[in-house]
């Protein structure tokens, strides 16, 4: 990527933005961007193939007014190149999938480094897993929650396990304050260094949980002694 040069216009005075036809001539390429430049999305666009070309897992992400991208050398190692906002600010590019997330295009990429730490203890996720698959065959909802927290026991940071378990409380119509306490505080613990799942749970259920005054700060969540206790 950094083998680019940033180039607004070419040599005829074209604007990048009027489309790559206009802006290298038909029959473009990689070579044309090596040789003529581009903006940010032609930068990362171009370092992600190239990495890809010598077996590099790497891919464009969106930030605001900008093109990333992500690229990853070695196992549970993602780096940010072409970076402006840092990874909270790093969402999913058209066109690929991050593991765990929804999908939708706002703040998604931490779900990457969310998976790359689950996936350093391969046993621990696939009993986790099968134990989640379990639970979505069960019929009682008490041994559907027994089972969520064996899973969460057992590998804490299955996000997958949590969302099934919270869509199952929201579900259940007889959820006690205790239990959604509980629930609030257990999220907040074990995703205390991954604010971004975490408030994707959170904010599902903050109208449930009592008290929900003192955690709340506008539409964001203050560590409190009371809200984490």
């Amino acid at each position: 990527a950094y083998l680019i040069n940033y180039v607004t216009h070419n040599k005829d005075g074209v604007s990048i933005h009027a489309g790559n036809d206009a802006f290298y001539g038909l029959g473009w390429n990689l070579s044309s961007i090596y040789r003529f430049g581009g903006v940010c999305g032609n930068i990362s666009k171009f370092g992600t193939q190239v990495s890809q070309a010598f077996g590099v897992a790497a891919m464009p992400v969106g930030q605001p007014g900008h093109c990333a991208l992500i690229w990853n050398n070695k196992p549970s190692s993602w780096n940010l190149g072409n970076d402006i906002s840092g990874w909270s600010e790093s969402s999913r590019h058209d066109a690929t999938v991050i593991p765990w997330s929804d999908n939708s295009p706002t703040n998604q990429v931490p779900y990457m480094l969310l998976f790359e730490n689950a996936e350093r203890d391969p046993v621990k996720l696939d009993q986790s897993e099968r134990l989640r698959w379990l639970a979505k065959a069960m019929t009682s909802t008490d041994n559907k929650i027994a089972i969520y927290k064996i899973s969460t026991n057992i590998l804490p940071i299955n996000f997958l396990v949590w969302k099934d378990y919270v869509s199952l409380m929201l579900q259940n119509p007889n959820v006690t304050d205790a239990e959604w306490k509980e629930l609030n505080n257990s999220i907040i613990s074990v995703f205390a260094n991954e604010p971004r799942p975490m408030m994707d749970l959170l904010t599902q259920i903050k109208n449930h949980v009592p008290n929900t005054d003192d955690i709340l700060e506008g539409d964001q969540f203050a560590w409190s002694l009371k809200g984490i206790g």
